[in-house]
């Protein structure tokens, strides 16, 4: 079965073991209790495991530095507007509007 020619939503992060920049993807994913998988290396095509870490959500692929940094602050922002909309308060907005 090849993992990335799927629409799995599932967020998969391959990654080496002695990697420092891996363990800070998985700390901040852990920081916002998002889930994921650590997904076997071997699973993947070799162009792709050449790319490692690698994040694999919804058929769409983060390699390098600059792409995971992105993916990491867009799925925190994502995590504090889903907490923001789950209680039950009530909030002002950044405009100043009462919801």
């Amino acid at each position: 079965m090849n993992i990335l020619k799927g629409k799995n939503k599932v967020i998969i992060l391959y990654r080496k073991h002695d990697c420092p920049f891996c363990d800070e993807i998985e700390e901040a994913f852990r920081e916002v209790v998002l889930a994921y998988k650590i997904g076997t290396i071997s699973d993947l095509p070799v162009q792709q495991s050449k790319k490692l870490p690698l994040i694999v959500e919804g058929g769409k692929h983060y390699f390098g530095e600059k792409a995971i940094r992105g993916f990491v602050e867009e799925s925190k922002k994502l995590m504090a507007d889903w907490q923001k909309f789950q209680s039950d308060s009530c909030y002002l907005g950044d405009d100043g509007k009462v919801c």
